[in-house]
């Protein structure tokens, strides 16, 4: 006998993602002095929330594929893109997201504590990187562009420049072991500047890989993938800097992409290009 089919319609969806943000936001009516409630009453209960809607999510793995239906307004996506590229670019923002939000919130303190900068020198400096991820992704979209003018299929171009920025990541392993600082830090601007490169490929990818009418929300849906693994990473990042120090979270950084784009890959493989026309 088969397993019951999990429907998920867009209005039990998006109540389900309502109540989560309504548990959450609870906390913000809480008067600022009375954190007990908070600590041990509101945050719980929101923590609840989720681990309910995720376990009921999770009872999907156990069906057979062509009965699931994902949650959230999607039940209408082909199968094709609902079951492996739409998975794949979800877990691949989840996967390299932190790295962008590592450098952004992490980035002043390190050079500070790590590479003993003052709080002046880090402002005179910080900047820098920064414009290496502005230039990255003014980069990486005019050259993906101009393998497509010179005949490469679009995808193929993006997913081009994709496999580069992977394989020069693993620069963080050297940055975070140099000795010298102005070596450092360029190290840091370059794999700044490769990550802006990837995001600005990857979300066209994921554009150009979706059916038109489906692009707003498979694109929101990818990147709540990458903000939720930032907001993880971001916490558990602070544990392990404190335990460790940079030097893991580095390494960790320098493998994410490879790992994602192996998703990347696996994911589109067995896609045929026919289903993924996008009108001029």
């Amino acid at each position: 006998m088969a397993p019951p089919s999990l429907d998920f319609s867009p209005l039990a969806g998006s109540l389900a993602v309502a109540i989560s943000w309504l548990a959450i936001g609870i906390v913000g009516l809480i008067p600022a002095g009375n954190a007990l409630f908070a600590r041990r009453i509101a945050f719980p209960a929101s923590a609840l929330v989720g681990l309910a809607l995720a376990a009921f999510g999770l009872q999907a793995i156990w069906l057979p594929a062509a009965q699931v239906v994902l949650p959230l307004g999607l039940p209408d996506l082909p199968f094709h893109l609902r079951i492996d590229p739409l998975a794949g670019f979800f877990l691949t923002r989840l996967l390299t997201d932190p790295f962008t939000f590592f450098f952004l919130f992490w980035l002043p303190a390190y050079l500070q504590t790590s590479r003993g900068f003052t709080l002046g020198k880090t402002g005179m400096m910080a900047w820098i990187p920064y414009l290496g991820a502005d230039l990255g992704a003014l980069t990486g979209g005019a050259f993906s562009d101009w393998l497509v003018r010179r005949g490469v299929d679009p995808r193929r171009a993006r997913r081009r420049i994709l496999l580069v920025v992977a394989c020069l990541t693993p620069l963080t392993l050297v940055a975070v072991r140099v000795g010298s600082v102005p070596l450092a830090v360029s190290l840091i601007v370059i794999v700044m500047f490769l990550q802006a490169c990837w995001n600005t490929n990857l979300t066209t990818l994921i554009i150009e890989s979706t059916p038109q009418q489906h692009v707003a929300r498979v694109v929101a849906l990818t990147l709540m993938g990458g903000t939720v693994g930032g907001s993880i990473a971001t916490l558990l990042t602070g544990h392990v800097i404190k335990t460790f120090g940079y030097v893991p979270v580095f390494t960790a950084l320098g493998f994410t992409h490879l790992i994602a784009y192996a998703i990347i890959s696996t994911g589109l493989r067995r896609t045929d290009a026919t289903h993924y026309h996008i009108a001029p």
